[in-house]
């Protein structure tokens, strides 16, 4: 293969890398928003509910999914600069998930524990959120 021939075949190979990192990274955009909610509900979530940036990053995950675990929430806590890890996203999940029932409690909104796994919000809950969502909407009219 001459220089020419192998200039053009590592171009090719090149666009093929770059086509595929671009519908990796699409996939993960939406996998990540699957599990961890999008970023129009936390902004809403926030606004609606007086909510943190942890409290809303955890409540938005709570709300794409059926349940989460702890390790999960964890995964949803915005990058907050060098804190260590582990034990200490596990506790500040516990502290904001505290803080957060306190503020939904006025909406009647109850995050549920599962003991010894997670967290949880009920299709009832859920409901409740989306009316009081609606209700904010109806008031900014």
């Amino acid at each position: 293969m001459g220089p020419h021939a192998r200039v053009d075949a590592l171009q090719d190979e090149n666009r093929r890398l770059r086509v595929n990192l671009e519908e990796a990274l699409e996939r993960e955009a939406q996998l990540e928003a699957a599990l961890l909610g999008s970023e129009a509900d936390s902004v809403v979530f926030k606004q609606v509910f007086g909510l943190n940036p942890q409290q809303t990053a955890i409540f938005a995950a709570l709300m794409a999914r059926e349940q989460c675990s702890l390790e999960a929430l964890c995964l949803a806590l915005p990058q907050l600069g060098s804190r260590k890890k582990d034990r200490d996203e596990a506790e500040l999940v516990k502290v904001q998930i505290c803080r957060a029932r306190k503020l939904l409690r006025a909406q009647g909104i109850v995050i549920s524990t599962i003991w010894g796994w997670g967290y949880r919000l009920t299709d009832v809950n859920k409901a409740k959120v989306w009316r009081a969502v609606e209700a904010a909407k109806g008031g900014d009219a």
